[in-house]
């Protein structure tokens, strides 16, 4: 028995059939429908729709035939593949030499007539056939012929269709940059482990943006492909990677038992992410941090899984670059195991709470709206020019009760690793706006708005219904913000800062000083205000770098009419210092520590008072009065 040669596309042609991903799967009821069709319409026992495979031909559906699959050698579709735009038809195939000795013919089988047209892909390859088949010699008219066209033609279109479905649902788990599994197929590659051990690692690259500021974001594409190339090549063959979105990854490691194997890994992780890489032909230098948990050491759901690395990875970033942490404990000092020692945790009087329910008490506390625990204080801001308060800082605080205290700056920052801080922000906004309106005097209410809720949300919508739900002029609020609001677009951020200026609104640049590139933004920028980084003020008395700076920055403000507030004096001597540089506002906890809003007006008067009381007879009063005449408008 002859074997069919193989086709001029046989490469392609299999690479198309396989991508159909077709071969060996389950029965279907489209398929049957055809050979049910084909056999009453031919009256023939015998139908099948099959797939030429390199060694054998696979059935999709069948009628009157008992086997899955035969080979390729004994398969007369091997010769219907040869020419796709013809209908091959043998009336007997005892007679035909490429048939007479074949298995289907002497066998159990006796298949003496046979008909098959190809069925093609959607690259125009022949991947199977549609065929009848009888016991009996016979002939096709050409009617029969034009039918046997048509039927395969309908079961082309059902194979193209379910190749297309199939390619949709892939897309649909991967992610189209890395063609690693995309945050939907690591949600249902989780759900199977019940108590099942697990080890799930969630991994964030640090300092990714300053990629895509210095090569934009085909250079960040590229370096993203890498992250996923060599996650790849550090894992087991069992595991699992995962990109979840932007610069986040997460691996799922079956069985990973002992902490030495999944330390281990984050090794290996971190040792692939070192090593060289290059965009452009320069060194690009690609870190992660790495949080870990376990199913079921540390959670008792996927769910929790997910949450308890999501803490962990939140202390890693906390801890540095590079660096990695488990659910619950931090590595020791050699860097190879956990320790006994907690994680971050809540410190106060009381027992502490961890951050895994400080989480879940923000989440809480934030979503839905109307049930927020939080509370506002207020410190005074007092112009030097008239030892008169100009404006009160609106800081929010979070009372836990009897379990503990938590600093602003770590809630706040929290809130920001969940992606709950635009809800924070509405929610100080709204607060502090309204507690403004209240005032006996119509001080300026200065509120920070995170650098993250700018690129989350329309914070110039923010601002102007918290301003029409308060009350609150326009006029007598000021929005500050740092620099890293900004992510390098000029442009996106002239369109933040102008569209709070054309409310009315003033807006202030916030940590002025703490960062190399401040003097050209606030050039470029309608800003009303800038306030010194407190590192400076903390160090004007000793260093005399910083106190030289602090009269650049006041000069410079001065030139671009804009107000200055020297934050975080502490002691008279820094008062007198920052005086002496021009300053023309200081805040901070020696004029008044912050206050709730029943306290407001004390802490002014209280502010005011020490104000004057350091400075009278310390400051030559030209230095006091010398605040230029524009700026002495503004401050007062």
């Amino acid at each position: 028995m002859p074997s069919a040669p193989l086709p001029s596309d046989e490469a392609e042609r299999l690479v198309a059939l396989r991508s159909l991903d077709l071969l060996d799967t389950p029965a279907s009821e489209v398929f049957n429908s055809f050979v049910r069709v084909a056999s009453r319409l031919f009256a023939v026992p015998l139908a099948a729709i099959s797939l030429v495979d390199a060694e054998r031909q696979w059935f999709k559906a069948t009628v009157g035939l008992p086997m899955n699959e035969t080979s390729r050698d004994a398969s007369f579709s091997a010769y219907v593949i040869l020419q796709p735009d013809e209908v091959l038809w043998v009336p007997d195939a005892r007679l035909d030499p490429r048939f007479c000795d074949n298995p289907n013919v002497l066998g159990a089988s006796r298949i003496r007539f046979y008909a098959g047209v190809s069925l093609i892909g959607e690259d125009g390859h022949a991947v199977g056939t549609l065929s009848i088949a009888d016991q009996k010699s016979r002939l096709l008219n050409e009617d029969e012929i034009a039918s046997l066209r048509d039927l395969a033609t309908g079961v082309s279109a059902a194979i193209r269709l379910h190749g297309m479905m199939r390619r949709l649902e892939q897309d649909a788990r991967s992610d189209p940059l890395t063609s690693l599994g995309n945050r939907r197929e690591f949600e249902t590659s989780l759900k199977p482990f019940g108590s099942e051990s697990v080890a799930l690692f969630l991994l964030d690259l640090d300092g990714f943006k300053g990629i895509n500021d210095v090569f934009g974001h085909p250079g960040g594409d590229l370096a993203l492909q890498e992250v996923g190339r060599r996650l790849q090549a550090a894992i087991r063959s069992g595991d699992c990677a995962f990109r979840l979105g932007g610069d986040e990854f997460a691996l799922i490691c079956p069985g990973m038992a002992t902490a030495e194997a999944r330390f281990s890994l984050a090794e290996r992780i971190h040792a692939a992410m070192a090593d060289t890489f290059m965009i452009d032909g320069q060194t690009v230098p690609l870190r992660t941090s790495i949080g870990i948990a376990v199913l079921p050491d540390h959670a008792g759901s996927p769910q929790e899984l997910v949450h308890l690395a999501d803490v962990a990875l939140y202390d890693a970033k906390r801890a540095g670059r590079g660096t990695t942490r488990q659910a619950g404990h931090l590595p020791d000092q050699s860097g190879e195991g956990p320790s006994s020692e907690p994680g971050l945790s809540v410190h106060g009087s009381g027992s502490g709470i961890g951050l895994i329910s400080l989480a879940d008490r923000l989440r809480r506390a934030l979503v839905p709206v109307g049930s927020e625990p939080f509370t506002l204080v207020f410190q005074p801001v007092v112009a030097l020019s008239t030892q008169r308060t100009s404006s009160l800082e609106a800081l929010v605080r979070w009372d836990l009760g009897p379990d503990g205290s938590i600093s602003a700056s770590e809630f706040v920052t929290l809130a920001e690793r969940l992606g709950l801080i635009a809800h924070l922000d509405r929610w100080v906004l709204a607060a502090a706006c309204k507690a403004a309106a209240g005032w006996p005097e119509p001080w300026l209410v200065s509120i920070n708005v995170s650098a993250l809720s700018f690129g989350l949300v329309d914070v110039v919508a923010m601002v102007e219904d918290a301003l029409a739900t308060s009350g609150l002029p326009a006029a007598r609020l000021v929005i500050e913000m740092t620099e890293t609001a900004f992510g390098g677009d000029v442009s996106r951020a002239r369109e933040a800062v102008e569209g709070i200026r054309a409310l009315g609104a003033r807006i202030s640049l916030d940590d002025f000083g703490a960062g190399h590139g401040s003097l050209s933004t606030l050039r470029q920028l309608p800003f009303t205000g800038m306030k010194i980084d407190r590192s400076l003020v903390a160090n004007i008395g000793t260093d005399p770098t910083a106190a030289h700076m602090v009269r650049l920055i006041a000069d410079f403000g001065c030139a671009l009419d804009v107000r200055v507030v020297a934050e975080g004096v502490e002691t008279v001597e820094q008062l007198c210092a920052v005086a002496e540089c021009g300053v023309s506002l200081v805040q901070g906890y020696l004029l008044a520590k912050p206050a709730v809003v029943g306290d407001v007006v004390q802490a002014v008067r209280d502010a005011e008072r020490i104000v004057t009381v350091s400075l009278g007879g310390r400051i030559p009063p030209e230095r006091l009065t010398g605040v230029p005449q524009v700026m002495r408008s503004r401050v007062t």
